[in-house]
């Protein structure tokens, strides 16, 4: 029983956050709803130009504001050379 010794704690400090590659670097993101409503809906809306990356916020231009958004809300737009911000906006029914 003398030879017995209690584990080591176990430490819950700061996890690593994790961040796919792309959103480094993307030039717009897919910014996710709240809690889906209604059947069939999407889940993200239109991309959207990023302003500002922090660690853990990016600053992104939502309907011509800035708005501070989480990464866990974001997901990487990969956009086609020949488009342009003017034509993604849809309108869902």
């Amino acid at each position: 029983m003398r030879a017995l010794k209690p584990s080591d704690p176990v430490y819950h400090g700061l996890k690593a956050v994790y961040m796919p590659k792309d959103l480094q670097t993307c030039s717009h993101v897919f910014v996710r709803r709240g809690p889906i409503k209604r059947a069939l809906a999407t889940p993200f809306e239109c991309p959207f130009p990023v302003k500002k990356r922090q660690d853990k916020n990016f600053v992104v231009v939502l309907n011509g504001q800035e708005k501070v958004i989480s990464v866990d809300r974001l997901k990487p737009a990969v956009l086609l050379p020949d488009t342009t911000s003017s034509n993604l906006s849809y309108t869902t029914k």
